[in-house]
Formats: structure tokens, sequence, C-alpha cells
């Protein structure tokens, strides 16, 4: 019971991660003001690759627990649709934040 707790706690704090990154990116879209300037630093290239890796495991884990309910709620071998919908809700998300990086990285750097 404990190890279903740590999960919901994980799935939790990843989808609360990738609302926060949809809603910036939304935010920014729907509004099409210039972004402020990011304050530079030499920092900048190792940070990216902390926010990747991040975004990789928060990505890791969210499939994974898709993946444990699916197979101890009530298996449908058959019909996985909610597992579906929050994969490819998860995809959407991991591809926006990693094009916000990348967008990010081109910007001129010290």
């Amino acid at each position: 019971m404990k190890k279903e707790w740590v999960w919901a706690i994980i799935s939790l704090v990843i989808a609360i991660v990738l609302a926060y990154v949809l809603l910036s990116l939304a935010k920014d879209d729907a509004q099409s003001a210039p972004e402020p300037a990011l304050v530079t630093s030499k920092w900048d290239d190792q940070i990216d690759e902390l926010e990747k890796q991040a975004l990789g495991e928060a990505f890791k884990k969210h499939i994974m627990q898709l993946y444990s309910i699916w197979v101890t709620d009530n298996y449908q071998p058959r019909i996985p649709p909610r597992a579906l919908s929050g994969a490819r809700n998860a995809r959407d998300a991991y591809i926006r934040s990693m094009e916000a990086i990348e967008k990010r990285e081109k910007l001129p750097r010290p």
C-alpha cells in the first residue's frame, strides 16, 4: 500500500511540473509579447543539460506510473485508453518543453 502512495505522489509532482510548463508555454503563445531577456551566465549550458535530464527522468517516471496503473487497475489488454491518453499528454509536454529549451539555447550566450 505504501508503494502505491509513493507512486501517486510522484505522479502528482510530475503532473504539476508538466502543467506548469504547458501553462507557461500557452501563456507565451497567447500573449505573443516579447519575452523578457533572460539573465545569462557561464552556467547556462550546464543548466540546459540538467533541465533536459530532469525532463527525461520525469517523462520516464510518468510513463512507468501510467503502465503500472493500467496493469494493476482493472487490467484490460485490448483497451488502455486512459493510459494512452496520459502517454500522449506526457509526450506533448515533453516535446514542448524540449522545444522551449532548444529555443533558449539559440540565444546569444556570454
